[in-house]
């Protein structure tokens, strides 16, 4: 089990969306503080084993009759040889080496769950929620610091597509697939930890419901009793290298106290026929789940106190594609409803804000034309927002990716700032919450990545880059510029207080870039379909070293458990190093 808030416990966790199956790791940032020392001591080793390999073969005697045999050997592949015997012998200690001594470094299985079609987690990370191939109509709720592995079953008439819970998850919300020769609804809010609305049964291989759902587990499970036996703690990955593995935690050991819990708690059931993606999740609630809209057909439907039986309020908008609320305000002065009206027939797209007290009049609108798609950040307490405005198709034919513009709008004294003052892309922002400022990767590339203040003037430029991700950690010390994507894969790291870069290093074909909890550790990771071999996971130290690689067949996705509350103390020097010559940064 997980210790919860141990303060002797500064590990990392994650969990990994691969083929078939989703994995918790564990991390153990121990091995991180010395891998400076650790690569050196083994580079230095292997170096001389490989001097001593070469006295060895020199002082081997040889007959004259074995030097003439020999010598047309020689002859024949002497360019080979000299080319690659010494050139091999020294890189030993850097391609090869590096990617093997990485390799699960640090790394243990925490727990495993085969069969998995869909997985998710709650918000506060306790939960995993699972759908799995076996079963695709059943969605599987499991608490994952709990020895007893108790499941708690939704059980659906169609397909699960999609899932998330509340803020606070009191709530889940499922998106099935629309069939009405089955069912007329497709759209249904349960509400989870009702105990008296829980249905326990113990496990029953005969009359239980859910027993398919782990059918094939268990069926391995007791065909492999003996692989069990023999492999105790170890797990093999794809790469046949051992990792750490806690048997005791495994989804695939049988248990005398599993249960299945039927949650039959249903709060809400729509008919969804058509949608769109960006309004994914369809249910938005508030943070404090006081509020919650739903958008169905054209209309903004508000919720209060989670009584799904009376609405209290309707928003009717024309062609409505997008819409968002705000985090509460502060001094309990309620929440705001912002809006997108795509345009049609000559008419354009129109932004509005709306307060939930009066929906009658919106307090801000803008209107754009030839715009494609919107993106909304709001800030902490929702006193500003960026709204970011894309067109696919740029008419003055600078870009193949079109254009962007983005407005800073101050929603207390509803002035607007546009930010995006020259050609190009809006690449990514992100909010410094506790400082209340914003960071732009803009323009094109190199871009330029800009820190502006409360108000939306330029605070301060980190100049041009091969940049088009921004990441902060937790505390926002640090800041992470990225070039993902189509890009080659750069990092740098940044102190944010000096503003001055701290290192570098590099992450070719990443998709995912991500803090852990901890403020001195991220990781990166190739995923599938993006890039359908090589992938892989990589944890680097924020002074730019990779600590620990895992490889898979196909990884879907990557989810940092932030199970500890870590201390952030920046102690360590970062390394200044020149990450295309060192032989401890050719593992990439």
């Amino acid at each position: 089990m997980i210790p919860d808030n141990n303060e002797n416990n500064n590990n990392l966790y994650f969990l990994a969306f691969s083929k078939n199956k989703v994995t918790i790791y564990e991390y153990d940032v121990d091995l991180s503080k010395n891998i400076v020392d650790d690569i050196n001591d083994e580079i230095k080793r292997c170096e001389e084993e490989d001097e001593k390999n070469k006295i060895n073969e020199n002082t081997v005697p040889m007959t004259n009759d074995e030097k003439k045999v020999d010598m047309n050997h020689i002859r024949n592949n002497n360019i080979i040889n000299n080319n690659t015997n010494n050139t091999n012998q020294i890189k030993k200690s850097t391609n090869k080496f590096n990617n093997d001594f990485v390799l699960n470094r640090g790394i243990k299985i925490y727990k495993e769950y085969d069969d998995v079609e869909l997985a998710t987690c709650t918000n506060d990370y306790k939960k995993i929620i699972l759908v799995r191939k076996s079963d695709l109509n059943v969605a599987e709720i499991i608490d994952i610091k709990s020895e007893n592995k108790n499941v708690t079953c939704i059980k659906t008439k169609t397909q699960i597509k999609r899932i998330i819970t509340s803020p606070r998850d009191n709530y889940i919300v499922l998106h099935c697939q629309y069939k009405p020769d089955i069912t007329n609804t497709n759209l249904y809010v349960y509400k989870l930890n009702v105990k008296s609305s829980k249905k326990k049964k113990k496990k029953d291989k005969k009359n239980s419901e859910c027993e398919n759902i782990k059918g094939e587990e268990n069926s391995v499970g007791k065909e492999n009793d003996n692989y069990e036996e023999e492999k105790k703690n170890i797990n093999m990955n794809n790469n046949n290298v051992p990792i750490h593995n806690n048997n005791n935690n495994s989804d695939n050991n049988e248990s005398t106290n599993d249960n299945i819990i039927y949650n039959e708690n249903l709060i809400i059931e729509l008919t969804l026929k058509s949608y769109s993606n960006k309004n994914w999740p369809f249910f938005k609630w508030s943070d404090s789940e006081s509020i919650c809209t739903c958008l169905i057909n054209n209309q903004v439907y508000i919720y209060k106190d989670n009584n799904f039986n009376t609405t209290v309020n309707k928003l009717k908008l024309d062609n409505i594609e997008f819409f968002d609320i705000s985090p509460e305000l502060n001094n309990k002065k309620g929440i705001l409803i912002a809006t997108y009206e795509q345009g049609s027939k000559g008419n354009p797209s129109i932004f509005k804000i709306f307060h939930i007290d009066n929906l009658n009049k919106h307090i801000y609108s803008k209107n754009f034309f030839n715009s494609d798609e919107i993106k909304l950040k709001w800030n902490k307490n929702g006193s500003s927002l960026l709204l970011q405005i894309h067109t696919q198709v740029d008419k003055e034919k600078q870009s193949y990716y079109g254009s962007s513009n983005l407005y800073f709008i101050d929603t207390v004294t509803l002035k607007d700032v546009n930010v995006m003052t020259n050609k190009g892309l809006i690449y990514d922002t992100i909010w410094s919450n506790n400082q209340n400022k914003f960071y732009v990767c803009k323009g094109e590339i190199p871009a330029e990545i800009v820190l502006h203040d409360k108000n939306g003037n330029v605070s301060h430029s980190y100049g041009r880059h091969k940049f088009n991700t921004l990441k902060l950690n937790y505390n926002e010390k640090l800041l992470l510029t990225g070039g993902f994507g189509n890009l080659s894969g750069d990092i740098s790291i940044w102190n944010t207080s000096t503003k001055k870069e701290i290192t570098k290093t590099k992450s070719s074909c990443a998709v995912i870039c991500e803090f852990f909890n901890d403020g001195k550790h991220f990781l990166t990771a190739t995923t599938h379909p993006r890039l359908r071999v090589d992938n892989n996971l990589k944890i680097f130290k924020y002074n730019g070293l990779i600590v620990s690689r895992i490889n898979f067949e196909e990884l879907y996705n990557v989810i940092i458990l932030p199970f500890n509350k870590i201390k952030f103390q920046q102690t360590e020097e970062p390394v200044d190093i020149n990450l295309e010559h060192t032989t401890f940064t050719t593992i990439y």
